[in-house]
């Protein structure tokens, strides 16, 4: 069963990123069975990489946990392509890119992430990628390089997912 999960920590960039888009996350991650264990597949500091057991997510450290809505069927597919792209580097300047999209939602504008690239993710924005591939409902019209987490857990705990 694939799953989306959104964390937090105590470190200064979660409390940033908190801060910034007013949130109670700061990371965004799919889990994905591998033989049986499931598995957090995420963008971290060395890029797109199955990290660690979702076991060894600290417990106060996990917002929410959701089984999103497409099929498994499809979900599992979209995984399996952007599978294509571990190893791939963590997203930095994209990262950086998020204070122009801030600072338009700020002054009530809607603007793209000027520091996107085809070669590099965020965390929301790698999970906005896959949820897109597997066609899953509310994400198909969001800009995955100018999604924070908080826009997918705000997504999630409305009405698209069932809570796990």
């Amino acid at each position: 069963m694939i799953r989306i999960g959104f964390s937090t920590s105590r470190a200064w960039y979660s409390r940033l990123i908190r801060a910034v888009t007013k949130s109670r996350c700061s990371h965004t991650f799919l889990v994905v069975d591998l033989l049986g264990v499931p598995m957090v597949l995420e963008e971290g500091a060395f890029g797109y990489l199955p990290s660690r057991r979702l076991a060894d997510v600290p417990a106060d450290e996990l917002v929410g946990l959701y089984v999103p809505k497409a099929p498994q069927v499809q979900l599992e597919e979209a995984v399996r392509a952007s599978l294509s792209e571990v190893g791939q580097m963590y997203g930095y300047l994209v990262l950086l890119g998020m204070a122009v999209v801030y600072s338009g939602r700020w002054l009530g504008h809607k603007w793209r992430n000027p520091l996107a690239s085809p070669h590099s993710n965020i965390c929301s924005e790698r999970g906005c990628k896959v949820l897109q591939a597997a066609g899953e409902p509310g994400v198909s019209s969001m800009d995955p390089s100018a999604t924070s987490p908080e826009d997918l857990l705000r997504l999630y705990c409305v009405d698209h997912a069932e809570r796990v």
